[in-house]
């Protein structure tokens, strides 16, 4: 029994080494292929060295580098020269594909402005350590904002959620993670359509706001009823029911009899009322 457990772990090292020689030997020729062209190379405009958020691209933040044709991104730059001057929406690392999805567009403005698509508006709102998540929601974070009323300004207190899945453009004036520490802050800038940013504005002049924190890949939008006190302590009666009151139609009009009456010898129909 031994003896066979012996020879199948003498079989599996000798199949792994036999893979790990074949690998070895193919990555020494690759280079070899790649000079040779045997594997079709482009080139690719990527990022010199790590580059903030929002700079100005030089040539000395860029480099040119050979990828194979097959794993070249579809948006990159086979020049240098066509990325001078543009403005990067998020940060570079080196080493890393400049595409055209991560630049502004030539003469946008820098900052903010650049970060908001079409048909977008940029709201900043106050908030505070707890509203904000205790810090950890982020530039790009994704949440949902709700908002508390107070019984003085609404004749019951209420918390109802009023947007979803909405993106974090900004904390206070920093537009960057920050390797994903804790931010505390007193503002939010939300990335809304207008119709929202209608919203946010009356919402954070007649009640509280507060954010919940939502994960990334998470889009459901569930609509939510809010909630009050009532439902808090679980007493809400359940609405009254409504009480239909059906009347009987009015009886039909009596209809008369009729007798037939002999004068004389003539007979004639006459009606009685009953």
């Amino acid at each position: 029994m031994f003896g066979k457990a012996r020879i199948t772990i003498l079989l599996a090292i000798g199949f792994g080494l036999l893979a790990s020689t074949a690998i070895y030997r193919y990555l020494l020729r690759y280079d070899d292929m790649v000079e040779a062209r045997e594997i079709m190379t482009a080139p690719v405009v990527v990022a010199a060295r790590d580059v903030p958020f929002a700079t100005e691209l030089v040539a000395a933040d860029l480099a040119l580098s050979s990828w194979p044709v097959e794993l070249a991104p579809k948006e990159h730059f086979a020049a240098v020269d066509s990325v001078l001057g543009r403005v990067n929406k998020s940060p570079l690392v080196a080493g890393e594909p400049v595409l055209e999805s991560r630049l502004a567009p030539f003469g946008a403005d820098r900052g903010l402005a650049m970060l908001i698509p079409a048909g977008f508006r940029a709201m900043t709102v106050p908030v505070n350590v707890q509203s904000g998540v205790s810090g950890f929601v982020l530039p790009g974070s994704r949440v949902d904002v709700l908002v508390s009323i107070r019984a003085e300004s609404h004749r019951d207190p209420v918390a109802k959620m009023i947007l979803q899945n909405v993106r974090v453009l900004a904390v206070d004036q920093q537009m960057e993670d920050q390797d994903g520490r804790p931010i505390t802050s007193r503002a939010i800038t939300l990335e809304v359509e207008p119709e929202e940013a209608e919203k946010l504005g009356l919402a954070s002049t007649e009640g509280t706001l507060l954010l919940a924190l939502r994960n990334a890949a998470d889009s459901d939008t569930k609509g939510t009823a809010g909630a009050t006190f009532a439902k808090l302590l679980g007493s809400e009666k359940p609405p009254a029911r409504k009480v239909v009151v059906v009347q009987a139609p009015p009886p039909p009009p009596p209809k008369g009899v009729e007798v037939e009456v002999i004068r004389g010898g003539r007979r004639t129909a006459e009606k009685l009322d009953e």
